[in-house]
């Protein structure tokens, strides 16, 4: 028995080389998300932050006293046309206030006899005085094109409507675009495409190209004083039917969203109804100056009639919020110019080498103390 004790001891130092370099294997294949082990710790650092700032958004609610009030109900399939109509008198008010943006978190995938209409709107407020861009919602595309009528994709912007769970609702991100791996690259710089309903919502000019090393993306025009940031690049190796926009062999470029405390966005101060935005005599033209209008469903008369409802966790206590919501974060979250970014490769290599560092030198520094004071500060660290 002695002679194992002493074997056993021996061998300590090859064990806590073996079990380090398992877990860097681990942690670098990204086995620890099946535990959502790191999706827990980065959504405790982005807890740690100060919440967004300056947020540009007034969120323009569909409801139940929309619904109501116009005398039909909301849906996909449900009175297509008259709430199309209903979204162009919505969008001539706004820019007629001087929004910056109206944004729609709806699909308009399918042709209706009421496009003309809202395609007129979409050009009437590009034309104003102060032009007001106005971004159609996307959930997939056609080909490589966006399944949207022509008409619409024509008079206006489009942006992606994908949400993606990093893991039990503690953790959301978007990608802002997607990089095509077959598309030219030159350097760490290759073509982007497919922008994000939130990127949209903030840019007009067309979205170019991604510096995967600056984690930066490139739009036409001069460079802006201020870059765009994304946070880290996934690649995408199955289709994703909860993201039909990315394919197999794309990157995503992701967007961690700071996800706002519960009722954030359900403040009179954040969000009016959809049927109140239409009406001056309810709604100021103040609320609307300035501001990106972001219009999407929420508390609808029969609750299983929106199926754009996630789950959001604070540590272990889950809640309900609606997809437009993460859509009103990831705007704020880039508006604010504080996008939080994952290590680069080169990164994760300099901080490792500085924990074998410091592990080392604690450990030339202990090397008279007792075996368990050693071990405990090796353990601590």
């Amino acid at each position: 028995w002695g002679s194992r004790v002493k074997a056993t001891a021996a061998a300590f130092p090859i064990a806590t080389m073996a079990v380090a370099l398992l877990a860097l294997l681990v942690a670098w294949s990204g086995a620890l998300d099946l535990l959502h082990i790191d999706t827990h710790v980065q959504r405790l650092l982005l807890a740690a932050g100060a919440r967004n700032a300056g947020e540009p958004v007034l969120l323009v609610g569909i409801d139940a006293a929309s619904e109501r009030e116009r005398g039909r109900p909301f849906g996909p399939t449900e009175h297509v046309a008259d709430w199309r109509r209903d979204h162009a008198r919505l969008i001539d008010r706004a820019a007629l206030a001087g929004a910056r943006a109206v944004v729609f978190d709806i699909f308009f995938e399918r042709t209706t006899d009421a496009d003309a209409e809202l395609a007129a709107a979409a050009r009437r407020a590009a034309k104003g005085a102060t032009p007001t861009r106005v971004v159609f919602g996307v959930r997939r595309l056609a080909g490589d094109a966006p399944e949207l009528p022509q008409s619409l994709r024509d008079a206006g912007q489009w942006g992606s409507l994908c949400l993606i769970d990093r893991g039990g609702g503690a953790l959301w991100s978007t990608p802002l675009a997607i990089a095509q791996r077959s598309s030219t690259r030159a350097g760490d710089s290759i073509a982007a495409v497919h922008p994000s309903l939130s990127l949209a919502a903030l840019g007009g000019e067309p979205l170019r190209a991604a510096d995967l090393s600056r984690r930066e993306l490139r739009f036409d025009g001069p460079l802006r004083p201020t870059p765009v940031r994304f946070s880290n690049v996934e690649p995408t190796r199955l289709d994703d039917p909860s993201c039909p926009i990315a394919r197999a062999g794309d990157d995503q470029l992701t967007l961690l969203l700071r996800i706002a405390p519960a009722g954030h966005w359900r403040d009179a101060a954040r969000q009016v109804s959809y049927v109140d935005a239409l009406d001056p005599a309810r709604v100021g033209d103040d609320r609307f100056k300035g501001r990106v209008i972001l219009v999407g469903a929420m508390a609808l008369e029969r609750p299983e009639a929106n199926a754009d409802i996630h789950i959001v966790r604070e540590g272990f206590v889950p809640r309900q919020v609606f997809g437009v919501e993460l859509q009103a974060d990831a705007i704020a979250t880039l508006a604010s110019g504080r996008v939080p970014q994952l290590l680069t490769v080169g990164w994760h290599l300099a901080t490792s080498l500085l924990a074998c560092a410091v592990g080392a030198t604690a450990a030339f520094a202990l090397y008279r103390q007792p075996r368990w004071q050693r071990r405990g500060a090796l353990l601590a660290l």
